[in-house]
C-alpha cells in the first residue's frame, strides 16, 4: 500500500501534532490492539499524536476498552448514543480534530478494525510536509499490494473502478479507502464553509440509487460532477437559511440553476428540489413519483450533482 497525492505541492510545512480519527462500531476485538500498534509505531519516531476514537453506538465493550487505554495513551473517546453510520462517525471525528488542531497540524483517518498498518502514517504525513493537501494510502498505487481478504479485494476493485468512471478526480486512484491524511488547515476551511457536513454520504447514495434505476431501464449512467454537487448543496443551504423553496433564488447572481452552476465553474440545464426527506435515496423516490421531476431523472443528461442542507435537497443536471 503506497501513497497517492491530491493537490499540487505548494508551501511545505513541518508537522506539529498529528490527530488520528478512528470510527469504531463493535470493534472490541481490534481497537485496543490498534491503539497500541499506533503508539508503538509513532513514539519511536518522535511523532506527537492524539487518537480520537468515535464509538458509533457500539453494543460491545469498545467504549470501555478505549476509556481504559485513555489513562495511559493519548486517546480521546467520542460517543454516539446510537449507530449513525460510518459517514457521521467520520464527520464527528474530523470536526473535533479540526477544532482542536492548529493549522500546521495533520489529521489521519483509519478504520478502527485493526486492518491497516500504522507504519504507513509516516509516509502519508511526509507527503503533507512536502506541500500536498491530501495523501491517500492506496493499494492501487504503482508498486503497492493489497493485504486484505479476496472478497474485500473484489469489492474494493469493483467500487473503485465504478467511481473512477463516475467521479474522475485527477491523481486519485483509491476512492473507497479510509486510510488517508489531510492538512488540518484544509479541513478547517471546509468546516467554515460546510459546518458539520465535512463528510456526507447522502449525495453519493442518492446518485447511486438514481444510476441503479437508470441502468435497470437501459439508460446511461450519469457522471458525478463534484462542482454540480457543490452548487446543489449551496442552493439547498440558501433555501434553508432564507426560508424559501423554489428554483428561482432571491440571491443575486444565483437566481437560476444555470447561474448557480456557473458560480462553481460548471453548467446545468435542469434541476429538482425537495424538502423533508431523510436521505438521498428518499429524495430520489419522491422525485420518481412526481411527473416533472421524473422526466429529469430519466433525461439525456450526462452529469449530475446532489446536495442537501438540513432537510432541503437540490439535484442539478448537466449535458
Amino acid at each position: 500500500m503506497l501513497a497517492t497525492v491530491v493537490g499540487q505541492p505548494a508551501v511545505a510545512r513541518v508537522l506539529s501534532l498529528l490527530y488520528i480519527v478512528l470510527p469504531a462500531y463493535n470493534e472490541e476485538r481490534g481497537i485496543a490492539l490498534l491503539l497500541r500498534r499506533i503508539d508503538a509505531t509513532l513514539q519511536p519516531q518522535s511523532i506527537a499524536y492524539r487518537a480520537l476514537v468515535v464509538d458509533d453506538g457500539s453494543r460491545d465493550n469498545t467504549a470501555a476498552l478505549v476509556e481504559d487505554l485513555a489513562t495511559a495513551l493519548p486517546v480521546e473517546l467520542l460517543r454516539h448514543g446510537h449507530n449513525r453510520g460510518v459517514g457521521r462517525a467520520l464527520a464527528t471525528g474530523l470536526t473535533q480534530a479540526a477544532r482542536l488542531a492548529s493549522p500546521e497540524d495533520a489529521i489521519v483517518t483509519m478504520e478502527g478494525d485493526n486492518g491497516s498498518d500504522p507504519g504507513y502514517i509516516r509516509l502519508l504525513i511526509e507527503q503533507l510536509d512536502q506541500g500536498a493537501d491530501i495523501a491517500i494510502a492506496s493499494p492501487f498505487a504503482p508498486g503497492a499490494r493489497f493485504d486484505v481478504p479476496p472478497k474485500r479485494w473484489l469489492l474494493s476493485v469493483g467500487a473503485n473502478t465504478l467511481l473512477r468512471l463516475l467521479v474522475r478526480l485527477p491523481g486519485v486512484r483509491c476512492y473507497t479507502g479510509m486510510y488517508r491524511a489531510f492538512r488540518a488547515d484544509l479541513l478547517q476551511r471546509a468546516g467554515q464553509r460546510q459546518g458539520d457536513q465535512i463528510v456526507t454520504m447522502d449525495g453519493f447514495t442518492g446518485i447511486a440509487e438514481l444510476n441503479r434505476i437508470r441502468m435497470r431501464l437501459g439508460l446511461g449512467v450519469l457522471a458525478i460532477d463534484v462542482k454540480l454537487c457543490a452548487a446543489a448543496r449551496d442552493h439547498s443551504a440558501d433555501m434553508l437559511a432564507l426560508g424559501f423553496f423554489a428554483h428561482e433564488s432571491p440571491v443575486p447572481g444565483k437566481r437560476t440553476p444555470g447561474e448557480r452552476a456557473a458560480r462553481f465553474g460548471t453548467s446545468a440545464g435542469a434541476e429538482n428540489i425537495a424538502f423533508g426527506q431523510a436521505s438521498g435515496s428518499e429524495a430520489i423516490t419522491a422525485w420518481w413519483y412526481s411527473p416533472g421531476h421524473h422526466r429529469n431523472l430519466l433525461s439525456g443528461a450526462a452529469r449530475v450533482g446532489l446536495g442537501r442542507a438540513g432537510h432541503h435537497w437540490t439535484q442539478m443536471f448537466g449535458g
